[in-house]
């Protein structure tokens, strides 16, 4: 899906590729890139005027987006849990704005998994500075989603 951004393979750093989630609600707000190195799954976004308010800082919804996905996602692939994880919690912490032309980067940590839940936390940041803290509780269903590998995930990688 083609949907007019400024974004472009060209503007992610390099050993990211574009991350590819079934659905339009990311081609939307994305383009989304991401990589999977040393256990840890990324997930990248260079900063546009579309994902910003009306100061020009990285709108809040658009954070907690980008989070919910870094979490849910790190989450299938870091603990191999093969689904769409639905949340059924999720907490922010702003620590510092982001601006247009910012490359956003996410990092989950998987606290725990039991046979129904998922516990994790991401760190948002760039250039090496944290914007935002964020944990989540996330539902594991009982059933597998074939989309949800990391093979599918990051077919380019």
């Amino acid at each position: 899906m083609t949907t007019g951004s400024e974004s472009d393979d060209a503007s992610m750093p390099p050993g990211f590729t574009r991350l590819h989630l079934p659905g339009p609600f990311v081609d939307i707000n994305g383009p989304l890139f991401a990589q999977y190195t040393d256990g840890k799954f990324r997930i990248g976004l260079r900063l546009e005027d579309r994902h910003c308010n009306a100061v020009g800082i990285c709108h809040g919804g658009m954070h907690a987006m980008f989070a919910d996905l870094q979490i849910a996602i790190g989450i299938v692939v870091q603990a191999d849990v093969k689904a769409f994880l639905p949340t059924i919690n999720l907490s922010l912490d702003y620590v510092a704005p982001g601006r247009i032309g910012d490359w956003l980067e996410g990092e989950t940590e998987v606290i725990r998994t039991t046979r129904n839940l998922a516990f994790g936390t991401c760190i948002l940041s760039t250039g090496g500075e944290t914007l935002v803290r964020a944990s989540a509780v996330c539902k594991i269903p009982s059933q597998e989603d074939p989309r949800f590998t990391l093979e599918n995930l990051l077919p380019d990688a």
